[in-house]
């Protein structure tokens, strides 16, 4: 029998390898322990019958992965936001990553429970230059915390939304390092006024806000799971903008 290089797991790397090897001509055989190979690519399965690829990540034509796609003859197309994937000319929202965990969170903290279509809008469309933006933190490629900007050109007044850290890297610091970048943002597209709400359940991001700035005011809109709203005033505020915003 001939030698084999044995390759240990069949997600995207142990998969690539197995296919450069075969090329080659080189016999190999892939281990994995899970019921599926892929790793964290998986089909995504809409509700209406459609059906799509979610990987780790998107692939841009400057990646090293974009030959390789064209050469096994893998459909491509353009996407109009990386959270989401255009299918017989509808959108389809992936729910997961730093997105599925917010609304997961949310839905067991609230004590109504929490439902994304009776909330205060934050869209793709709304999270996208020059509407908005979201940026994403991640911890060795996975998404551990987020915050979005809706951004009103026309009031100056910037909306804060879809704050969350991972329990996992909670106590760092994380979040007060998101909603400063928030704040430099915003303070660097022109908003003076920075606003958001929270739900009573979440305690500690009341005490993130008191002690960043934040002012607790009359409520401005009509969120059904806020208790509380709170303003900063931007006008001495740094105008910096994150290194890496990814729009997701």
């Amino acid at each position: 029998m001939a030698d084999q290089v044995v390759i240990v797991g069949a997600g995207l790397t142990g998969l690539v390898t197995a296919y450069q090897l075969h090329r080659r001509g080189v016999p190999s055989v892939v281990l994995e322990a899970d019921d599926r190979p892929g790793g964290r690519v998986a089909t995504v399965r809409f509700a209406d019958g459609a059906v799509a690829e979610g990987g780790m990540e998107e692939f841009w034509e400057s990646s090293p992965a974009y030959p390789l796609l064209q050469e096994l003859g893998l459909p491509l197309m353009d996407q109009p936001a990386l959270s989401s994937v255009m299918l017989r000319g509808c959108f389809h929202p992936f729910r997961g990553g730093s997105a599925g965990a917010y609304f997961d969170e949310l839905g067991g903290r609230f004590n109504a429970g929490f439902d994304p279509s009776q909330s205060i809008s934050a869209s793709d469309d709304e999270m996208s230059l020059p509407e908005g933006l979201l940026l994403v933190a991640t911890l060795q490629g996975d998404p551990v915390g987020c915050g979005a900007l809706k951004l009103h050109s026309d009031t100056g007044i910037g909306e804060v939304k879809r704050m969350w850290v991972s329990q996992s890297v909670r106590g760092l610091g994380l979040g007060r390092r998101l909603l400063e970048t928030l704040a430099g943002e915003a303070s660097s597209r022109g908003m003076h006024t920075l606003r958001l709400e929270t739900n009573e359940t979440l305690s500690e991001a009341r005490h993130l806000y008191e002690t960043s700035g934040f002012v607790e005011v009359e409520a401005f809109n009509d969120e059904p799971y806020a208790h509380h709203w709170f303003q900063r005033d931007l006008t001495n505020a740094p105008t910096r903008r994150a290194e890496t915003v990814r729009y997701t």
